[in-house]
């Protein structure tokens, strides 16, 4: 509650910063649209001097006190003296603004500050920039003494300060981390919240715009408050977006008027106010810069086909704001715009094939548009009915758009302006350009509806109109509240707002006397623990997830940051090292990264190691089972047979990797078959460091391709790379849980290393959409996964607890016997339907008959043959139909290897084209017949 109520401060504390300026400017605060755009312009009137005393080189830390207290203190004594009369529209629209702060940030109910939403790496960068400019100015050179000794990684964030990145965002998280006292990421989720509201009165100010009816600004701010897309702008941490959409929308309310480009044109104060969101504007979010400049030249050329426009009240208008953007923004002005000409370039480029947002270009994204479903669509569901719905919707928008666009509309003339960028964008298959417009749209679909219904003139009308209305919002609430009840486990970091992740991250580094390694590759989680650690030393071993930040901006850097740059790599512990894939026929090598300084302190066994469990990753839920705390701290001597994922140019992190196919492993998903459970998706190749092994170890792997219906779900002829290169005993379609031999890793740089290999490439999932779904863009991948399979658990195990392992006597229930960890078998569907070729491992002991039930399907010839430890103990011919098989087997001192070798297989039914021979119903040692 408390972090809501932070929210709710910030608001509160902008609108009455935007009214002590607008007030004091005179600016008409009688006007609903005028009132309604100062919080935005709160924001605005905060942000400038802190960024330009960041510029100067001040910490945010030492200045935003000061700031803060200036003008709140001056605010309230410019509105005390001024009293604005407030129109009464702002009352519903501040109830509005609330009823929205509840809807998108109700997780905060139960988890408090913990709520980190959706885990976006771009959060993490934003948090990392922040904490940098909390105690460094804006452009402070890089630390190359602590990042090559593995600490103060917030320092890498000064390649993106350095090109330009539009540092608004962050420095106000900055400023408010400092003036709460709380970390850097607590603050961002009722941060982000408020500045949302900033975007719905500002969508509000819009709709005024074009209206005489005071409950168009009401209306305008309930439509975007249920707007699913703008709720998931903000679930995704998109700081910069939500508040820029929030500084255009006002600023178009203010500026977007026929008398401020003719006749005397605007006041003094109108120019002001104008300066300051347009400057603020190129802080916050440089990159809407040209779209906003296009929808405006859009609406001057409005006014000049209707002749109500001066070429000489436009220069009037534009030079002061200019000038003020000179003046604040000052030499920073040139790296702005180099870098909104390099992301104009990226977001024009085209993406799609195997991009992560392919599905915006096929007409199942539609429906996510407006709100009626979630994005991304499903891949194969049957979207029809919404699609239509969809397209009538948008079409009848638009139409009304070009109608009232002519009648200068703000809202309109900038959706006219967005469909001609996304139909460019959509030529040219720029998926992610796309995406961007569809949710930067929506403030501005909003007030076009507000404005649009509150033009319908009949009481009648409105009536009939009302009813569809409220459906299509009943709607979006149900696609809304999808979104957030996601954003309490999101998909890129299971379990994101835990109490046993990050928080207990912070209690176990600051209970540790000795150096802290922590195991991860995922970039959120890594950041953010990096803040945690502040300018203490943290070792990170999957992956160096900071040299990309350094390299990717670097190149647009000075010569001298280049080389401060090269001497961070020379100077750190991360090193080169090629891992040998021991190929029959030609010598393959597979480059990694070491941290050589996280490497030398494992072998002193001085340490401790923060783990992922089973909760946060498929790998070591053998010894880590999920369900366990997400993250465990143990002493690095006392580490025994555990994996390591280790980031390499054939197997990469699901997140923004080198190449597509060459990811590893990708993020959590519900088992199809156990809704309890998780499992992900798998590449080809998967490195492992492994840490503590003892003599004799196997690498244990459960995994399916039961999933794929059709007849390309063969078990792949997968092998384990250690010293030695070695089969995995795979046979069969669907499902295995299988043990390597005994094997020895291969000893890189000191540190032991196993490579698991699928023995083939990944493939991107099929999906053939079929009526409207397909009715263009057929070739667009949706899922652009490269899998091979599924995986549940890749585990080391030592040749003792192998030992150890109590096989079943009886296997009958699926998949439910199947998940039994001790069962070792393969070539078995989850369901019980075998193929071709099946085995599994049953107890040994005493002399046992063999009993094998099942649901045969016809097939010309079907034979079945029975292997028990590769010798045939029965064959016979099996006609469709119910079997029932009993095989007497003698005494065995070890585990018994049962086989099934049927003559074909048959595809089960459409849609399930899965080839089976027949339906376990049970397989198992049972006593023998007395004889």
């Amino acid at each position: 509650m408390t972090a809501l109520l932070m929210a709710l401060a910030y608001f509160v504390a902008w609108s009455l910063i935007g009214l002590g300026v607008l007030a004091a400017l005179r600016v008409d605060l009688g006007s609903l649209r005028v009132a309604l755009t100062a919080p935005a312009v709160g924001t605005s009137t905060m942000i400038l001097p802190l960024f330009v005393l960041s510029h100067a080189g001040v910490p945010i830390g030492d200045c935003a006190l000061p700031v803060i207290v200036i003008l709140l203190g001056g605010s309230a004594a410019v509105v005390a003296l001024r009293r604005p009369q407030l129109p009464f529209g702002v009352v519903p629209v501040f109830a509005i603004c609330v009823a929205g702060l509840l809807l998108a940030g109700w997780p905060m109910f139960d988890l408090g500050f913990r709520w980190i939403s959706n885990a976006n790496d771009d959060m993490a960068n934003y948090v990392l920039s922040a904490t940098q400019l909390l105690h460094h100015g804006l452009l402070t050179q890089l630390d190359v003494v602590g990042l090559s000794n593995d600490r103060n990684y917030a320092s890498a964030t000064q390649a993106l300060h350095g090109i330009g990145s539009r540092p608004g965002a962050d420095i106000l998280l900055a400023a408010l981390t400092h003036i709460t006292g709380r970390h850097a990421y607590e603050v961002f989720m009722p941060m982000i919240l408020a500045l949302n509201l900033c975007t719905i009165c500002g969508a509000a100010a819009l709709a005024m715009q074009a209206s005489r009816r005071w409950w168009a600004g009401p209306l305008g701010a309930l439509l975007l408050v249920v707007s699913p897309l703008g709720t998931f702008g903000v679930l995704q941490q998109l700081l910069p977006q939500v508040w820029g959409l929030g500084l255009a929308t006002a600023l178009f309310a203010l500026l977007m008027r026929q008398e401020l480009h003719r006749g005397p044109g605007a006041s003094v104060g109108e120019l002001v106010v104008i300066g300051i969101l347009t400057t603020t504007i190129l802080v916050v979010y440089v990159e809407l810069a040209s779209i906003l400049l296009a929808a405006y030249a859009l609406y001057v050329v409005v006014l000049a086909l209707r002749r109500e426009v001066a070429m000489r009240t436009i220069a009037r208008l534009w030079i002061p704001p200019i000038a003020i953007a000179a003046v604040v923004l000052n030499t920073y002005l040139i790296r702005e715009l180099e870098y909104v000409s390099s992301q104009a370039t990226t977001g024009l480029a085209s993406t799609a094939g195997t991009s992560l947002f392919g599905f915006t270009l096929v007409p199942s994204a539609l429906p996510g548009v407006i709100g009626l479903l979630t994005l991304p669509p499903s891949p194969t569901g049957e979207l029809s009915g919404f699609i239509v719905l969809s397209i009538a919707l948008l079409t009848a928008v638009l139409v009304a758009c070009l109608l009232t666009a002519f009648r200068g509309t703000a809202a309109s003339v900038v959706l006219v302006a967005y469909s001609v960028l996304g139909v460019l964008l959509w030529t040219r298959s720029s998926d992610f350009g796309l995406y961007k417009v569809y949710m930067y749209s929506q403030p501005f679909l909003a007030a076009a509806g507000a404005v649009l219904f509150s033009r319908i003139a009949r009481k009648s009308a409105l009536a009939l109109f009302a009813g569809p209305l409220l459906l299509l919002i009943v709607l979006q609430l149900s696609t809304q509240r999808a979104y957030v009840n996601d954003s309490r486990d999101p998909v890129d970091l299971p379990h994101a707002s835990d109490e046993d992740l990050l928080p207990a991250f912070r209690r176990f580094f600051a209970d540790s006397n000795l150096p802290v390694i922590s195991v991860t590759e995922n970039p959120t989680l890594g950041k953010l623990q990096a803040v945690s650690a502040g300018r203490q030393p943290l070792y990170f071993i999957s992956k160096d997830l900071f040299a990309n930040l350094l390299l990717s901006y670097s190149e647009h850097q000075t010569l001298t940051f280049q080389r401060r740059v090269q001497n961070v790599q020379r100077l750190d512990g991360w090193r080169h090292r090629t891992f040998n894939l021991h190929t029959n026929h030609e010598q393959r090598l597979n480059v990694f990264g070491d941290n050589t300084h996280a490497s030398a302190i494992l072998t002193s066994g001085r340490c401790v190691i923060v783990f992922p469990t089973g909760s946060q990753t498929v790998l070591n839920r053998r010894s880590l089972p999920e369900g366990s705390p997400d993250l465990i701290m143990r002493p690095c001597r006392n580490i025994r047979n555990l994996l390591v994922f280790t980031s390499s140019r054939l197997g990469q992190a699901f997140y923004l990797p080198g190449q597509r196919a060459a990811v590893s492993l990708y993020q959590l998903e519900s088992d199809s078959f156990d809704s309890s459970r998780t499992m992900s998706g798998l590449g080809r190749y998967v490195l492992f460091r492994i840490l503590g092994p003892t003599n004799e170890v196997r690498l244990a792997i459960d995994f399916t391709k039961t999933l794929r219906h059709d007849g390309s779900n063969f078990l792949p002829p997968a092998a384990v790379v250690g010293a030695t290169r070695g089969r995995l005993a795979l046979v069969g379609r669907g499902s295995a849980r299988v043990f390597s031999k005994p094997l020895r890793p291969q000893i890189i740089g000191g540190q032991p290393y196993l490579l698991l290999d699928m023995g083939q490439d990944g493939e991107v999932p099929r999906a053939h959409r079929r009526g409207i779904p397909g009715l263009y863009s057929r070739s667009v991948v949706i899922d652009p996964r490269y899998l091979t399979s599924y995986v549940r658990d890749i585990s080391l195990i030592g040749e003792a607890a192998y030992r150890r392992l109590r096989a079943p006597f009886v296997v009958k229930s699926f998949p439910a016997d199947l998940a039994n960890p001790d069962l070792e078998y393969s070539g078995i569907y989850e369901d019980g339907w075998v193929a071709e070729h099946s085995y599994i491992m049953l107890a040994g002991g005493n002399r046992r008959d063999l009993l094998v039930l099942a649901e045969v399907l016809s097939h010309p010839g079907q034979r079945l043959q029975v292997l028990v430890d590769g010798r045939a103990m029965a064959t016979s011919k099996v006609a469709g139909g119910t079997l029932r098989l009993r095989v007497p087997l003698p005494a065995a001192p070890s585990r018994r290897r049962i086989e099934l070798r049927w003559a074909g297989a048959t595809p089960l039914a459409a849609p399930d084209l899965r080839p089976a021979a027949a339906l376990l119903k049970f397989i198992g040692l049972v006593p023998p017949r007395q004889r």
